[in-house]
């Protein structure tokens, strides 16, 4: 139920920030960067880090669950997102959506590691050392590469996306989801992933996806960066209250 939950609200966020993409006479470029910066948060690397301090080993469990199907569907729906809304095509060719989704490298990634895990296959030292060490310095050369492309002087036409992304992301999703998850009778360490999950800020991995499928690549880099900044707040807020509200 929980797993299942979570699922859907990723769903219904990607969708609802489809819905409004369609609506506004955006370029694909933008309306591909808007889509993936309202509904895909920094779960893992944010989120980890918040609900360890709030909730200690407790919530190891939750976070090792969600994050087996969440990460996969992010991926997934961003592939998608970003094929239907490639600016090379003029037409939808949904048989392209469905090879550049099982072709994505972080698609493939994620499969071979259940396999893996599945096989009970194991990784020689060296290799799994290799691939830690360059897991370390992944988000830090993103952040690098994002702030290269960062300015504060944004197109005049990119603005309402990018304000309208970050308050989606940070302040009306995890609001309105929260209050749903809550009424559906989550509570405890439960209600505190997925509130987390939907306040993270935007990935940085998102600013790589925009660059590689020829998307906006510097208004997803702007939606990291805002969203990041409100995000400091929203969180703090966001769990004070429910704290405060006795739901954990």
């Amino acid at each position: 139920r929980f797993i299942l939950f979570a699922c859907a609200i990723v769903l219904i966020s990607y969708l609802l920030a489809f819905l409004i993409a369609e609506k506004n006479n955006w370029d694909n470029r933008t309306k591909g960067a808007f889509v993936q910066g309202a509904y895909r948060g920094n779960y893992i690397i944010i989120g980890f880090a918040i609900l360890e301090n709030l909730f200690g080993n407790e919530v190891s469990v939750g976070m090792s669950l969600i994050t087996a199907f969440i990460v996969p569907l992010f991926n997934t729906l961003a592939v998608i997102n970003f094929t239907y809304y490639e600016p090379e095509y003029d037409k939808i060719n949904y048989l392209e959506m469905i090879k550049g989704t099982i072709r994505n490298p972080l698609i493939i990634g994620i499969l071979v590691a259940l396999l893996f895990n599945y096989l009970n296959i194991k990784v020689p030292v060296t290799v799994n050392d290799t691939l830690f060490m360059i897991k370390g310095i992944a988000v830090p050369m993103a952040l690098i590469n994002i702030g290269s492309m960062f300015s504060l002087r944004t197109d005049l036409n990119e603005r309402k996306p990018l304000v309208l992304a970050v308050l989606f992301k940070v302040v009306l999703f995890p609001l309105m989801f929260t209050i749903v998850a809550i009424l559906f009778g989550f509570r405890g360490p439960s209600l505190g992933i997925l509130f987390v999950l939907l306040a993270s800020p935007t990935a940085t991995v998102s600013f790589i996806m925009a660059k590689a499928m020829h998307s906006n690549d510097t208004l997803a880099a702007a939606i990291i960066v805002f969203s990041t900044a409100a995000s400091f707040f929203t969180i703090f807020i966001g769990v004070s209250l429910l704290n405060a509200l006795g739901f954990f």
